[in-house]
């Protein structure tokens, strides 16, 4: 499950960080070591490690929608004569409704990011792969406040883009359908605010989905 790998990964880190500048059981140790810190800090500001996954794609402009959220799309610069540059996917972006020949410009903060292929079909018959673009963040966060911050934002659109998925299916467009997507993210939320800074990552990873499944049966395909 892709999207809840994603919320694996937030919750490693947070529980990673504050591990990092957990206090020694020697106060005055823990004191000393903040002093040198904030000292290296001031001295040489550590820029965040920038995803090496990142590409250089910023703009996109729609081929063609397709169904559940996708379009097919030229990448598309300013100046561009954008039908001889690369075909891709666009993923579903959380209240972003694509239109033929509309422009999508990758999130503040973001970057396009390759995640597998999308093979088609041409009308000329001419088998198509291309490759299917997600975003993710472009730097590694710089303490745990943006963690957290990262998380959160990151619950608030997997809400969203979860309601907006159910909704382009007349068989999942109902207030059930909505309330698990609720349900879901809510037990993430829960299983977030409850963790233990040495609990075993494995653990985390077991128990997440578990505790998701018993709480609202079925997961929904979006979070696959």
């Amino acid at each position: 499950m892709k999207k809840i790998a994603f919320v694996l990964m937030i919750f490693i880190s947070s529980c990673s960080y504050i591990s990092h500048i957990d206090m020694s059981d020697n106060p005055e140790s823990a004191q000393d070591n903040i002093s040198t810190n904030n000292t290296a800090l001031q001295e040489e500001p550590v820029m965040p490690e920038r995803n090496p996954d990142c590409m250089d794609m910023v703009r996109f402009k729609v081929l063609q929608v397709l169904g559940n959220g996708y379009a097919l799309a030229y990448e598309c610069n300013e100046g561009d004569f954008c039908a001889s540059n690369t075909v891709v996917l666009l993923t579903p972006l959380p209240r972003v409704y694509y239109y033929d020949d509309m422009y999508v410009t990758v999130p503040k903060e973001k970057c396009a990011v390759q995640n597998g292929v999308f093979r088609y079909e041409t009308k000329r018959e001419i088998l198509k792969t291309v490759p299917v673009i997600k975003y993710d963040y472009e730097y590694a966060p710089r303490n745990n406040e943006e963690i957290e911050a990262r998380f959160y934002e990151t619950m608030k659109d997997l809400r969203l883009g979860c309601k907006d998925s159910m909704s382009f299916d007349d068989k999942t467009n109902n207030l059930e359908s909505m309330k698990k997507c609720d349900c879901v993210v809510d037990s993430f939320l829960a299983a977030y605010k409850e963790k233990d800074t040495w609990i075993e990552r494995d653990k985390i990873v077991e128990n997440l989905r578990k505790k998701a499944e018993a709480k609202c049966g079925k997961i929904p395909d979006y979070f696959n």
